[in-house]
């Protein structure tokens, strides 16, 4: 229905480094002044050399030249850095090789007058940083920064770290987010525009394992706007809204139900795109609630509306709720009688009195199923 490093050793160690270059701009050549007039002696033709001069000077500074950054990424006791993750602010990726070495190509504005590179790497829960400026000469293609030592940071400094890259990390719009554990541990769930992720065929959402992509079937024919997980009885799910009308080929109109291994629709689905999902406790117990652009939902309501799953109703008399019904029950009920709790109001009609301490002992003489 309507969810460390041993660095010699034979032990890996999970590392993550990245190496981030920055062009900074060299100070900017002197602007031509603007020639003042003096009665007659200013002609045009002197006004026009300067502005053109000027002109000159500011496309070389905005205009693009290739160098290619290269060096070793080491730890701090010279132990290459494997498989470091190089991006630069410039463009352009690249991975060290077993001996740390990289080559990174970027191009950097022309008037640039220094480079400056800086490591970062994260070794058993530690962070480790490296820093280096150089001077970026005048025709200058190549540039060899030597080795680069990183040491233990002094301290945790939160910082967005490279980890999907740029395209093919994802080909287009990423809408939603969520985790969901399918039987094989928590993972990350993407939704949206893409139809690539890592490089890897997946329709409009992805999970990401920590390692890698996959997709979820042949997944949507249009966009995945909203992601959740619920619980309708029959276990947790992913459950997808959005513009699409299939998942995974099954006809699933706007709104969609993933169990880990299929896909299925909820009902007739929504005459338009649902935008947003969550998970809600009015006091019937857990719901899937849908907000989007439909006017009508299979249920009547507009823009917003309800899926009901079929969790069984909680047994009223197991009050502690740890699946028996005993006197640690009863003296449960008790203490919510005694205080008034609206827990207490046994028959519903939103008060408490004797009347919800009979419904409860006749609750509780008849057990639970």
């Amino acid at each position: 229905m309507f969810s460390i490093i041993k660095r010699r050793a034979a032990i890996v160690p999970m590392t993550f480094a990245v190496v981030l270059a920055f062009a900074f701009g060299a100070p900017t050549a002197a602007q031509h002044p603007r020639p003042t007039a003096d009665g007659d002696t200013a002609s045009v033709s002197s006004v026009l050399a300067h502005r053109a001069a000027g002109a000159a000077d500011e496309a070389a500074a905005l205009s693009l030249r290739a160098i290619v950054i290269s060096g070793i990424a080491r730890w701090h006791d010279g132990t290459p850095v494997e498989n470091a993750v190089i991006v630069s602010s410039a463009g352009g990726n690249a991975v060290s090789a077993p001996d740390g070495s990289f080559t990174l190509a970027v191009d950097v504005p022309g008037e640039a007058g220094s480079v400056g590179v800086t490591a970062v790497a994260t070794l058993g829960g530690v962070n480790y940083t490296a820093g280096r400026l150089v001077e970026c000469r005048p025709g200058e293609v190549r540039i060899d920064l030597g080795g680069i030592r990183l040491d233990p940071a002094a301290e945790c400094e939160p910082a967005w770290v490279p980890m999907f890259g740029q395209e093919p990390g994802m080909s287009s719009l990423v809408l939603a987010l969520t985790v969901f554990d399918d039987g094989s541990g928590p993972a990350l769930y993407a939704g949206g525009q893409f139809t690539t992720a890592g490089g890897v065929s997946a329709n409009r959402i992805a999970r990401w394992d920590g390692q890698s992509w996959s997709a979820l079937g042949t997944g949507m024919n249009e966009r995945v706007y909203a992601l959740t997980v619920f619980d309708d009885g029959s276990g947790p799910a992913l459950y997808a809204g959005g513009t699409f009308t299939t998942a995974g080929g099954v006809s699933a109109i706007r709104i969609a139900r993933w169990d880990g291994q299929a896909w299925s629709a909820l009902g007739s689905g929504m005459n338009d795109s649902v935008h947003a999902l969550t998970v809600f406790d009015d006091g019937s117990g857990p719901a899937l609630y849908a907000g989007g652009a439909f006017i009508t939902s299979p249920a009547g309501d507009s823009y917003l509306a309800k899926w009901q799953g079929c969790a069984g109703t909680p047994c009223y008399a197991d009050c502690n709720g740890d699946g028996n019904v005993n006197t640690l029950d009863f003296l449960c009920y008790l203490n919510r009688y005694v205080t008034g709790d609206p827990a207490a109001d046994c028959n519903g009609d939103t008060l408490v009195n004797t009347l919800d301490f009979v419904c409860f002992l006749n609750a509780y003489t008849a057990g639970c199923p």
